[in-house]
């Protein structure tokens, strides 16, 4: 789910963003409401979102670009069926020294089940399922928390992923935020990068917003979209 974040040649690899800090909790929160993510787990041929995106590397390059996460036309891989999931990020760096394109896009093969079968990305690095992790429901409640599984891939990387629903602020229950995180570790199980992934939905099954934070030692990464919210996520529990 977070692959089309990883490779990115140099620009572009995993990282994390903490959530730590923000407010405390309201007490009319509804920790209770369920929010539906059907929109992120359906399998239907079609686009299911498409964000214009600016950003910055170590706040000294200029990026903008688009991201976009479509489902292809149904097929057969090894006596399964499975859905084809493009992810595609496309991008230009301005700095001192000039201008460059990059361009990625990522393709993971999801059975009936939504679990991962494969998935292959532009580098023709190809990823298996070791651990398929948690099913995700339609429907998550606030701080819900869920293991995607975790991948070996031919690059000697494994990647482990987590799902969690947080609040979009303190008070406004009518919004969430999908937050992905990917861990990747080489072949001596030393971690070599992290990826997080903030998903801005609404209750009424709609993407709202997409933020990445992108860290690999010394270069970070920011991407938000155009029509992002300010959202300010609380402590995770």
């Amino acid at each position: 789910m977070l692959s089309i974040f990883k490779p990115m040649v140099v620009l572009l690899t995993s990282s994390l963003l903490a959530a730590c800090g923000g407010a405390p909790l309201s007490e009319d929160l509804d920790l209770d409401k369920k929010f539906s993510i059907a929109m992120f787990v359906n399998l239907e041929e079609g686009e299911l979102f498409n964000f214009d995106v600016t950003g910055d590397v170590n706040q000294s390059t200029t990026l903008t670009g688009n991201i976009s996460l479509t489902n292809k036309e149904k097929e057969v891989i090894d006596g399964v069926l499975v859905t084809p999931r493009v992810q595609a990020i496309q991008l230009t760096a301005t700095s001192s020294n000039g201008t460059n394109s990059f361009s990625e896009t990522t393709i993971d093969y999801l059975d009936e089940d939504f679990n991962t079968i494969k998935k292959v990305d532009n580098e023709s690095i190809t990823c298996t399922v070791t651990d398929p992790g948690q099913t995700i429901p339609d429907k998550l409640e606030l701080y819900d928390l869920y293991t995607l599984g975790t991948k070996t891939c031919s690059d000697s990387t494994t990647t482990k992923e987590t799902l969690e629903l947080l609040p979009f602020n303190e008070t406004d229950t009518s919004k969430a935020i999908m937050h992905f995180q990917e861990v990747t570790r080489n072949v001596n199980s030393e971690i070599v990068g992290f990826t997080s992934v903030f998903f801005t939905i609404d209750d009424q099954e709609n993407f709202i917003s997409i933020k990445l934070k992108i860290t690999e030692g010394e270069t970070k990464t920011t991407l938000t979209s155009n029509a992002a919210l300010d959202s300010q996520s609380l402590v995770l529990r």
